[in-house]
């Protein structure tokens, strides 16, 4: 099958759905269409009626624009999503995906079930083991100290040993080993009635020994 050659950019804002078609045209690419559906009311103030709000303005867009021959990227709000980096003990490539699983289980404070989360992994030989985020807010309107994540540097470490017949092998690692206390994400909850900002600290020093044997 061969590579979508045109991508759409979909941006659901607060007062209103931004989207924008780029199509490669040999080494560049060009503007091939865009579209702007204002919201009826703003999405912060609407309450109960947000979900319909989103469900309509998508729809007007999917009525005037075709999509299927083309990559679709939609973005997601700040208050709605959160990244987090973390060090990987050295185990073959087949039980990534359980270690990282086991690790979104302790750092997302939600159930998985009711979130949508993925991975990407960042190899190289010399990463050092300090995590740093940079400082952003949680809120549309980029304002209000109370709902920005501040920066935040954490160092992480681990050492392992592998027994001599390879089959089986011990670690200890260590996450914010120093114990900096952060704050993992801020959120704004918008009421007319009464307003609240809810967040979410990060977690402590944790120390880990992990057993591996292969069977």
């Amino acid at each position: 099958m061969p590579s979508a050659r045109s991508a759409w950019g979909i941006d659901i804002g607060n007062r209103a759905l931004k989207a924008i078609k780029l199509v490669r045209d040999g080494d560049r690419f060009r503007v091939d269409d865009f579209e702007i559906i204002e919201h009826e009311q703003i999405l912060s103030q609407a309450g109960d009626n947000k979900e319909s709000m989103l469900q309509t303005a998508l729809a007007h867009f999917m009525e005037r624009h075709e999509t299927k021959n083309s990559v679709v990227g939609v973005s997601v709000s700040g208050q709605q999503s959160f990244a987090r980096f973390i060090k990987l003990p050295p185990v073959e490539p087949k039980k990534i995906p359980e270690i990282v699983r086991f690790e979104a289980i302790q750092q997302i404070p939600f159930p998985l079930d009711d979130v949508e989360w993925s991975y990407q992994l960042f190899q190289s030989a010399d990463s050092p083991d300090v995590d740093y985020t940079d400082n952003y807010y949680n809120n549309v309107s980029n304002t209000g100290p109370l709902v920005q994540t501040p920066e935040t540097t954490l160092f992480n470490g681990s050492i392992a040993w592998k027994a001599p017949g390879g089959n089986w092998s011990v670690a200890l690692e260590g996450r914010n080993i120093f114990n900096k206390h952060y704050v993992l994400a801020g959120l704004q909850l918008a009421s007319p009635v009464r307003p609240t900002v809810t967040g979410y600290p990060g977690d402590p020093r944790i120390i880990d020994i992990r057993l591996s044997a292969d069977f």
